[in-house]
């Protein structure tokens, strides 16, 4: 985006366009998102791995998330947020690292990836959410 002065010559200012929005990206603006976490459990109902709120005054993008564990057919794994879940119920053959283009977390908006143990055995989970704060 570029943007003309009086003396006739043009600044460009970087920025990033998610959906038909479009945010600046200055300077100082973004903070990183990068929260892993893991969780040892044997509840058969679905409990949190790992959660980001978005506390700040800024729009959270979420690029993606990543989920493993120690018995993978043993896990069912969920992606949680404040609009609602997006997914429940789902086996991994393998690790997975899922690109999230264009999920966006408005102020007190929250994204949670949720697992739980099949049969009641011990089972270990990491997951991490990824992305930035932007305009903050």
């Amino acid at each position: 985006m570029s943007r003309d002065h009086p003396d006739g010559t043009s600044q460009t200012t970087p920025v990033e366009i998610v959906g038909s929005t479009v945010i600046p990206a200055l300077p100082g603006q973004e903070r990183i998102i990068s929260w892993p976490a893991r969780k040892i459990t044997s509840s058969t109902t679905t409990v949190e791995v790992v959660r980001y709120t978005n506390l700040f005054n800024a729009v959270a993008l979420i690029s993606e998330i990543a989920m493993t564990g120690d018995n993978l057919p043993n896990i069912k794994w969920a992606l949680n947020s404040s609009a609602g879940y997006i997914w429940q119920e789902l086996t991994l053959p393998s690790s997975l690292t899922l690109p999230l283009p264009d999920f966006r977390l408005a102020l007190n908006g929250w994204v949670a990836v949720e697992a739980r143990s099949v049969d009641g055995s011990q089972i270990t989970a990491w997951a991490s959410i990824v992305g930035k704060e932007v305009g903050t």
